[in-house]
């Protein structure tokens, strides 16, 4: 007795295979056709050795369950997960999603952070997770913050007129970042707060090249606020964070923000980069936009 198979078998098996390689509602009559009966046997059985493979990396899971154990660990010393629900927490107290929008989940978040930028953020100080909001320019911010106060006899804030400058620019995307803080943070070992701004600025742009991490603009800044203030807290109360990647600072002036206790208000500020300014801090972050 032969244990070849049937003509008929033989292309169940091909359509099959071919059929779980490229995925449901793909029309596959066309490739068919085009291929000899003869060949479809061999072509099934390498197939479904793909469509195996491909199966496989269908189903991994992409939250922390499904991480590899390295990476999992990491995120575990991190608490990204708590700090995912907290970011999240900060969306909804201060009404941030437009209409219609949705915040990407915690998988689509961790999907952003490689295992080095896992391991980098564990040098931080006080390393938290923020999510920047799609669609959302630097006045909406502002406004949010200004219309739904956490703090008791909290003012709106006081922005200087050079952050007018790409005030109205949105974000196009979501971005998921480990930053320093939502509190006060001490000078880091890279900074030297003797020195001159400008100074400490191009010190600063030489530690993140060696160091592999970046720094803040008035978009992170506002939303790592909103989260201390969400649980009724503030940040920089005797200092301020200096805004590096801001795009209205450059070498002669450098951008600011900080909570201002005396006025009871967040402040967006700026000053000359040839002062010595001891109270400003640089704040270390890792991250990048989703997809």
């Amino acid at each position: 007795m032969s244990n070849k198979p049937s003509n008929s078998s033989s292309e169940d098996l091909f359509a099959k295979a071919l059929m779980s390689v490229a995925g449901e509602g793909v029309d596959l009559s066309r490739v068919l056709v085009q291929i000899p009966a003869a060949d479809r046997t061999r072509l099934g059985v390498v197939l479904s050795g793909l469509a195996e493979e491909v199966t496989k990396k269908r189903s991994v899971p992409t939250t922390i369950s499904g991480l590899p154990e390295d990476t999992k660990k990491l995120v575990e010393l991190l608490k990204l997960e708590e700090g995912y629900d907290g970011a999240v927490e900060t969306q909804k107290v201060f009404q941030l999603l437009r209409s219609g929008e949705s915040i990407p989940d915690i998988s689509s978040v961790l999907g952003v952070f490689t295992p080095e930028m896992l391991l980098t953020a564990q040098s931080f100080q006080k390393p938290t997770l923020t999510l920047t909001t799609k669609g959302r320019s630097f006045n909406d911010l502002v406004s949010a913050m200004d219309g739904h106060k956490t703090i008791s006899g909290q003012n709106d804030a006081s922005v200087d007129v050079l952050f007018s400058q790409y005030a109205k620019r949105k974000q196009k995307y979501w971005g998921a970042h480990i930053i320093e803080g939502p509190f006060e943070i001490e000078t880091s070992d890279f900074d030297n707060v003797d020195r001159l701004l400008k100074e400490r600025f191009k010190n600063f742009e030489n530690a993140k090249k060696v160091g592999g991490f970046s720094g803040i603009d008035r978009w992170k800044y506002a939303h790592l606020m909103m989260q201390a203030l969400t649980n009724k807290g503030t940040l920089d109360t005797e200092l301020c964070t200096l805004l590096n990647e801001d795009p209205a600072s450059y070498e002669t002036r450098f951008m600011g923000a900080n909570w201002c206790q005396v006025r009871r208000q967040v402040e967006f500020r700026w000053g000359d980069s040839s002062a010595n300014f001891r109270v400003g801090r640089f704040r270390r972050s890792v991250g990048g936009f989703i997809s």
